[in-house]
């Protein structure tokens, strides 16, 4: 290192020694820390590790001469404030946070995330460069990172660069051997490209085994799914219906007259279970809504989209579980549970709906009424129907 180069690189570690002592960087990092905190308690269906590190001077001197900040770093012997702010400011990563969430795939969304918060956050700065977080490495290997600058009231003109790496546990695990065998190794190795080749094969077996974990950990059942998958497997072996299309006719039924009834689909299953048949069935009780200014045009949609033998089906189904009073149709029962379950059967009203509707206007009245059916047909597809057949 000539002469010149020696002494810039002396003058810098002095520079990062003071600003290290003053405690400032301290304060900074705990800050960022506490946002983090905030963010992760905001968020408690996110499962992560979390580790943050200053950059030590050891660190700090390696850095200095690997990416040859002394030459392009512009030093000033007249003023050692000035030299502060641009030690902090450069220094990308004096300030570290590494996230490790449980999954790989889950890595990229939890940094889109948190960069969304982070920016709201009055004393920090994420460039815009910075706002996508994936990254290319040398290795050519993803990696999800980004970087920026939070400040401190007290000294608002010093900014400390920052990076959160946000790394899945298998990510992290192979990352820390081959940062230490590959990318700084404590010598001549003559075997570096055979390490390379193992560490690689390692990462292929190691991101298989996060796949496969991630889609383990996926097959986490709801207790309402587990219910209805059971009730269906009992009103099978009854054969009440046909086996085919069998789920499109239980998923109506469910979204229809089960919505959010867990109660009811218990007590209906434990009959199941314990006398293989349903003996005391449920009172079904349900406002008739047929005067309800949707009805009409429910009632001509699914007469487009709901075949009558579908229809009948899915009625065995009904009767099967519920009382009905002789004198209300099914048809009506059904229209009747899906105004209600589409909440039109007292949070909206047709005057709200029409209230801008000026009589004498045709085409408004056309195009409010495709709209209405565009919105219920919307709707009749989320309760499962199928809503292409409707021309």
């Amino acid at each position: 290192m000539k002469k010149q180069e020696s002494k810039h690189l002396e003058n810098w570690l002095s520079v990062f020694n003071d600003v290290v002592s003053s405690g400032l960087v301290v304060e900074a990092n705990d800050f960022l820390n506490e946002y983090i905190e905030k963010f992760l308690k905001e968020n408690p269906d996110i499962r992560v590790a979390k580790q943050n590190r200053i950059k030590t001077n050891v660190s700090f001197k390696d850095k200095l001469i690997r990416n040859n900040y002394v030459s392009s770093w512009t030093y000033d012997d007249s003023n050692h404030q000035a030299n502060k702010e641009t030690l902090c400011k450069n220094l990308p990563d004096f300030i570290g946070f590494r996230i490790n969430p449980l999954f790989g795939n889950e890595e990229e969304s939890l940094a889109n995330s948190l960069i969304e918060f982070l920016n709201n956050q009055t004393n920090i700065v994420i460039p815009e460069a910075e706002q996508n977080p994936k990254n290319l490495q040398s290795n050519g290997h993803a990696i999800i990172k980004f970087q920026g600058h939070i400040n401190l009231e007290k000294e608002p003109t010093i900014k400390f660069g920052f990076e959160i790496q946000i790394k899945s546990m298998v990510h992290n695990l192979w990352g820390e051997v081959e940062h230490r065998s590959i990318y700084k190794p404590n010598s001549f190795d003559f075997r570096i490209d055979e390490n390379k080749k193992s560490v690689e094969n390692i990462w292929q077996i190691l991101t298989s085994v996060d796949q496969q974990l991630f889609n383990i950990n996926k097959e986490i059942y709801r207790k309402d799914d587990l219910l209805k998958q059971l009730f269906t497997i009992y009103l099978d072996e009854m054969k009440l219906i046909p086996t085919l299309n069998s789920h499109y006719y239980y998923s109506i039924f469910f979204n229809t007259f089960l919505l959010n009834d867990i109660e009811s689909l218990e007590k209906l299953l434990a009959q199941l279970i314990i006398e293989k048949n349903i003996e005391s069935k449920l009172d079904y009780n349900i406002e008739n809504l047929e005067n309800n200014f949707a009805y009409d045009t429910l009632e001509t949609i699914l007469a487009k989209i709901l075949y009558t033998n579908e229809s009948e089906f899915i009625e065995k189904i009904f009767q099967q579980c519920f009382n009905k009073t002789e004198e209300t149709s099914f048809k009506n029962i059904l229209i009747s549970s899906i105004i209600k379950n589409m909440g039109l059967d007292e949070s909206i009203t047709e005057d709200s709906l029409l209230y801008d509707y000026d009589e004498d206007d045709d085409d408004n009245k056309d195009s409010l009424i495709t709209e209405d059916k565009s919105e219920l047909l919307t709707s009749l597809e989320q309760f499962g129907f199928k809503t292409g057949r409707y021309k």
